[in-house]
Order: structure tokens, then C-alpha cells, then sequence
């Protein structure tokens, strides 16, 4: 069940990526069945973390991101869209916590080195974070456990 909800989830991640980079929004028609899917099988984490640490997991992430968009909607100087929102809490909800908090990281320190050498390079003032969320959660998704040693060994933890 572990390895299908991984193909699963790598599959919306692609599809949620493409359209996002491509098109700037992240399809509904995706992301709430994938969504509502990751809630229903958090029991079977891939982590195999179980049902608690992934819906915390997708409370943080979403929440984090949330309180990004809001005010930046309320003061009118858009920062993140509402899907990047909803990407935030799937990806939460696939790898848990803390594991999402660390993705999330990742995700926006990657999107923040592509912008700046866009910028640089072209002049380019926005792109889309939904590629580098999903891209952060793949990583971690498919070879976080090998990075939580990683780092403890690092950090001798």
C-alpha cells in the first residue's frame, strides 16, 4: 500500500508541477481529490509515520502558507496564490510532520535560488513555487530517510 500511495502521490506531484510552471495555477480538479485521498490514507503513510503526524503535518504546511497568503491578499501585493496553499497541505499531509516543515524549507530556498539567477539572467520577477514545493516533496518523499541520517550524523545529533 506504501509504495502505490507513493506512485500516487508522485504522479499529482508531476501533474500539479507542469501545470503550475506552465500555466501559473494549480488545477482543482487535482489537487482536491488528491487532497481528500491523502486524508483518507494517512493511516498508510508512506512515511509510515500513521494517521497523527500526517494530518499535523498538513495543518502546518498549509497553515504556514496560509498565513503568507492572506495578508499579502489583503494588502493587494499577491505573494502566493491559494493553490500554492492547498499544494502546501497535500504535500504536509504525504509527508508528515516534522518531515513537511523540512520540505517546505526546501522547497522555498530552491524556488528563491531559481528566481534569483532568473532575475539575474533575464529580468524575470515571478515564478511559480508549486514546481519547487513539489519538487522538495519528492526528494523527501522518495529518499528523506536516508536525509534524516544524513544530517544527524552531521549535526551528531
Amino acid at each position: 500500500m506504501s509504495l502505490l500511495l507513493t506512485i500516487a502521490w508522485t504522479v499529482v506531484l508531476i501533474l500539479v508541477s507542469w501545470a503550475d510552471w506552465r500555466y501559473q495555477v494549480i488545477p482543482s480538479l487535482v489537487i482536491y481529490p488528491a487532497l481528500a485521498l491523502a486524508v483518507l490514507t494517512a493511516p498508510w503513510h508512506p512515511q509510515g509515520q500513521g494517521g497523527w503526524p500526517a494530518l499535523a503535518g498538513g495543518l502546518v504546511s498549509g497553515g504556514i502558507l496560509l498565513g503568507i497568503w492572506l495578508p499579502t491578499r489583503i494588502l493587494r501585493q499577491p505573494a502566493v496564490g491559494f493553490g500554492d496553499v492547498e499544494l502546501a497541505a497535500f504535500c504536509g499531509l504525504v509527508l508528515g510532520w516534522p518531515s513537511a516543515l523540512l520540505a517546505l524549507l526546501a522547497g522555498h530556498l530552491l524556488a528563491g535560488l531559481v528566481a534569483l539567477v532568473l532575475f539575474l539572467r533575464y529580468r524575470r520577477r515571478t515564478i511559480s513555487l508549486g514546481p519547487f514545493l513539489a519538487a522538495a516533496t519528492l526528494w523527501w518523499l522518495w529518499d528523506g530517510p536516508r536525509w534524516i541520517e544524513f544530517v544527524q550524523e552531521w549535526w551528531h545529533v
